[in-house]
């Protein structure tokens, strides 16, 4: 099945995927179900939805059926064209999972893939040169981190990313970016120390809304930013139901 639209229900949005011809060509990003789309528009498509926010997901599902649409929702891991070896599959988050298929398509051949999403978390994922997903590691996204610094300390403020984060920081917001930065980025660095035990090449992907600050550190690992990888896989899912 080729869906019309693809979605992908985040912790703090919505990330919508229009398809033609077979690929994702419109991309749109919401906070909230979005009440001014013509029904018109809906009427009649097919859409497949996920996301680990299970109540806004659902939400959106019963939204998109009340105007025509024929809505699928991928919440079981059995459903994706992916092997996995964890503890608890069905507790693994299904954007880190539809990332690994998207990363399936994308690595060379030769290589690993480990993918890099940096939202309000960050995952680092684990993908064997057999395809198979091995899990990961799970931290505070960029912001999460920052908000908390803020939140636990009298002094601290809450600062952005667009800035230096070279060491050392010269001031208490460049400290602080450069901190969070380079603790995300040591991160990456370790379970690719990791993967690189077992598998003699790894092909980098990130993705995300904060992934773009972590690009230029990563530098030497060559990483690949794919903005839509989740969607990307959630419509490679798609096309693989029966």
């Amino acid at each position: 099945m080729t869906p019309d639209f693809v979605v992908d229900v985040g912790n703090t949005r919505i990330k919508v995927g229009v398809v033609r011809g077979g690929r994702i060509a419109v991309v749109t990003h919401f906070g909230f179900i979005p009440e001014s789309w013509n029904a018109d528009d809906i009427a009649g498509t097919t859409w497949v939805i996920a996301g680990v926010n299970p109540k806004p997901r659902d939400d959106l599902a019963r939204w998109s059926e009340r105007r025509g649409a024929v809505v699928t929702i991928i919440d079981d891991h059995q459903k994706l064209p992916l092997f996995q070896v964890t503890d608890a599959p069905d507790r693994v988050g299904i954007d880190r999972l539809l990332g690994a298929v998207a990363a399936n398509r994308l690595r060379r051949p030769v290589a690993a893939a480990m993918t890099v999403d940096s939202g309000t978390a960050t995952t680092i994922n684990c993908i064997t040169t057999s395809g198979t997903f091995c899990g990961g590691f799970i931290l505070p996204g960029l912001r999460l981190m920052a908000s908390s610094l803020q939140a636990g300390t009298a002094q601290l403020p809450e600062i952005d990313f667009d800035g230096r984060r070279d060491f050392p920081g010269a001031n208490t917001d460049d400290a602080i970016r450069g901190g969070i930065i380079a603790a995300t980025c040591g991160a990456i660095r370790r379970a690719l120390v990791a993967m690189k035990r077992h598998e003699d090449e790894v092909d980098l992907f990130v993705t995300g809304g904060a992934a773009i600050h972590l690009m230029e550190d990563l530098a030497e690992f060559a990483p690949r930013f794919v903005p839509n990888l989740v969607l990307e896989g959630l419509l490679l899912t798609a096309e693989a139901l029966p």
